[in-house]
């Protein structure tokens, strides 16, 4: 299940076989098991689509077929997105309540809580195990041809193509969101770091205590910007069907303070981003294989 590359890996193939297979063994032991509740499931297979994503991403100069894998793991996704956004609809309402406190109206923002729960408990209930059994039939597919995925190139060259991809789009997306930070946007941005994160996290060996500081802080970024959509989210929701949840001035109200929070949030952004994202995309990649070439003896 080790979502990092080894010394003991022999090729890029045999590593990049390795790192999916892992991920996706993972998530059909979440879906069989009985410790996690559906919930905790949608929450593990979903976010294991998305470290297969970043790998196929990293890899995407030499894999052939990388498009068709992306958009699989992609669309199997999509199929239990339903159940997620409900959880974040309410975490974005506890969320606003935490950070005002007395100025987001306590009876607003109860009856607004008590609904999202209703809401889930009935999206929950419609469908649920039979969109898991999809997802798993899709996943075990995907294991077939994992196995038998070809990767051009070796060593650190197989990566670093697609490594600096994902660090221009990041950087792009970036000043992007800067020149229009509207919610598609900071989330577009999101994504990107999103990606590079676990992209970092496969090279974590490299150097650990300087890739450990590197990886830790485009998570915490990237649980920023997170923040930053699920309050476009909630907007959104509301914006849809004011009349379920407490009417127009209710609704003003919510949006209002969900809007302030992500300005604050975008401006926290844009501060760690500059940081996290000022090394030319080469650079880095320049950087990362002298790490790997050291850890790996090749120097």
């Amino acid at each position: 299940m080790s979502f990092h590359f080894k010394k003991s890996d022999k090729t890029a193939q045999v590593a990049v076989r390795r790192v999916a297979l892992g991920q996706i063994d993972a998530a059909l032991a979440e879906i069989d098991g009985k410790e996690l509740t559906p919930e905790q499931i949608v929450h593990q297979v979903r976010k294991r689509c998305k470290k297969l994503r970043a790998l196929i991403q990293l890899v995407r100069p030499g894999l052939s077929n990388h498009a068709r894998e992306n958009a699989a793991f992609r669309d199997l996704a999509r199929m239990l997105s339903g159940v997620r956004d409900q959880d974040v609809l309410i975490h974005s309402c506890d969320r606003i309540a935490q950070h005002f406190g007395k100025d987001a109206d306590p009876d607003i923002m109860l009856g607004l809580r008590e609904r999202l729960v209703v809401d889930k408990e009935e999206r929950t209930s419609s469908g649920l195990d039979g969109r898991l059994a999809d997802f798993r039939n899709g996943m075990v597919q995907a294991r077939e041809r994992a196995q038998m995925w070809i990767i051009e190139g070796d060593g650190f060259a197989a990566f670093a193509g697609g490594l600096c991809q994902m660090l221009k789009r990041a950087r792009g997306a970036m000043a992007q969101a800067r020149r229009d930070p509207t919610p598609d946007a900071m989330h577009e941005w999101r994504k990107r770091v999103k990606y590079h994160a676990y992209q970092a996290r496969l090279f974590r060996e490299i150097w650990p205590e300087m890739m450990q500081v590197h990886i830790s802080a485009l998570s915490e970024l990237a649980d920023l910007l997170g923040e930053h959509h699920d309050m476009a989210v909630l907007q959104h929701r509301l914006a849809e069907r004011p009349h379920d949840y407490g009417g127009a001035e209710a609704v003003r109200h919510i949006s209002g303070l969900a809007h302030e929070l992500q300005e604050n949030i975008a401006d926290a952004s844009f501060h760690s981003g500059a940081r996290l994202l000022a090394e030319r995309p080469k650079a880095l990649a320049r950087r990362w294989e002298n790490y790997w070439q050291l850890w790996r003896g090749e120097e």
